[in-house]
């Protein structure tokens, strides 16, 4: 019989279109064995010999990928499922349904985690474990399946944006104000159901019944995927409409080169794209993954009747920049025997402009401080190498006549102390200095025979 290396700890919610994401059962797993996330990753990664460089990175915005599909998941899941002997491990994330799209995994999953605040609160009630729903992960829904509340993905006390992995190991809690999640969103924050309109609340309604049966029939989507279901279902849709894919497209409004490039399968539609795409015909997802030619000729596509996504566009307002006031600025760092700014890129933070603004407006004043910047940085770098070069040497000499051995260690803490350098530096330097002694050394007395 064989033992897991690590506690076999239940996947909840297997089965269910509620199932726990991988970032939540990674999470709850550390949590277990009360160590930390990333020194559970680092494990994995020493155990199963994954390759990552970095497992810090995976905290990040990275292990985002783990809830959707690619060879990320397909290592870390697969590690995690010989190290607890658990078989039901795909199930936390959607690599069941990866040959219909792209093998990117992009478009798929949030960048960011998000939580219903209700479902913790529920969860607190009865003194069950709080977990992530990997529902709430899948990109485009705002709503969460389960009972319709929307989802959240800021901290409602210090607005703090949520890693989809915690190292703290509890999800229910805050990682930077340790304060509860369970809160609901203040009245003027984007998360207030007051925020919303209702074409959005239209889109989520429906999206949210589409996730829940694409969850439930992944397993079948899986079995009979070939990777060709999206143009398929699009080919037999317009042979029974008898429209060409222009015509097609005027009357949903799609982009035409787009929904050709899908029908011809020459690029297959994001996650993201097809949830929009089957909103505006009215089709269930997962009808047309499982059996796309009989979605094709099942449903009637009342076009009249279309559920729209709202796409929201930030308010762009045009900014007028006077090229008086940027060149003059920009002379005024020229005319100073030393320029109060590091970079170009410190000056258009003071004027609040980018880069290109500042290359359109002044290129040839621009070019020139940022050659003088670097002039001076050179200069002071050099400076400082010198000081550095100067002082150990004096080191050097103090331990020679104290008769004590020069040691690289010994002498780098003499400098960091005296002069205040970083460690790098003065490891460059003695480097430096070593090299210089022995080429020296080797014009003194000639080469070896």
């Amino acid at each position: 019989m064989m033992v897991p290396d690590f506690f076999p700890l239940e996947v909840m919610g297997t089965g269910t279109e509620y199932v726990e994401s991988l970032t939540s059962y990674i999470t709850r797993l550390a949590a277990a064995h009360r160590i930390s996330s990333q020194a559970l990753l680092a494990l994995l990664n020493r155990r199963g010999k994954l390759g990552f460089c970095n497992t810090w990175s995976l905290m990040g915005k990275d292990s985002r990928a783990f809830n959707s599909y690619g060879s990320m998941q397909q290592r870390i899941c697969g590690e995690l499922s010989r190290a607890t002997l658990r078989n039901d491990l795909l199930q936390t994330c959607l690599a069941q349904i990866r040959a219909p799209f792209p093998n990117s995994g992009q478009g798929v999953v949030k960048w960011c985690r998000h939580w219903c605040p209700q479902c913790i609160r529920v969860a607190r009630s009865r003194e069950e474990p709080a977990y992530d729903l990997l529902a709430w992960q899948i990109v485009d829904l705002g709503v969460c399946i389960r009972d319709g509340c929307l989802l959240q993905h800021q901290c409602p006390h210090c607005g703090q944006v949520q890693r989809p992995i915690t190292d703290s190991g509890l999800i229910d809690i805050c990682h930077t104000c340790k304060n509860s999640l369970a809160s609901e969103p203040a009245a003027h924050s984007g998360g207030h159901p007051g925020a919303l309109s209702a074409d959005q609340r239209a889109y989520w309604s429906w999206l949210s019944q589409s996730v829940r049966e694409l969850l439930l029939e992944r397993e079948s989507i899986a079995q009979r995927a070939s990777g060709r279901e999206c143009s398929t279902f699009l080919k037999t849709l317009l042979e029974t409409r008898q429209l060409s894919t222009l015509q097609f497209c005027r009357q949903l409004g799609m982009n035409w080169e787009t929904v050709r490039e899908w029908v011809a399968d020459r690029h297959r539609p994001r996650l993201v794209a097809w949830f929009r795409f089957c909103s505006r015909i009215g089709v269930p997802p997962a009808a047309t993954l499982m059996d796309p030619v009989t979605a094709a000729y099942q449903f009637t596509f009342p076009f009249e009747q279309n559920i729209r996504p709202e796409v929201k566009r930030p308010k762009t307002t045009k900014k007028h920049y006077p090229a008086a006031r940027i060149r003059a600025a920009v002379q005024a760092q020229l005319d100073l025997a030393e320029p109060t700014v590091k970079s170009n890129v410190d000056l258009t933070r003071k004027l609040k402009i980018s880069e290109c603004v500042l290359y359109w407006h002044a290129g040839p004043l621009a070019k020139q401080l940022s050659a003088r910047l670097k002039e001076l940085g050179y200069k002071r770098t050099q400076e400082r190498r010198d000081a550095v070069l100067q002082e150990m040497g004096d080191i050097m000499q103090r331990l020679q006549e104290r008769r004590v051995p020069v040691v690289r260690k010994i002498v780098i803490a003499e400098v960091v102390a005296r002069i205040g350098c970083s460690a790098h530096l003065a490891k460059e330097v003695f480097s430096h200095a070593l090299r210089q002694e022995a080429v020296s050394q080797h014009k003194k007395t000639g080469p070896h025979r």
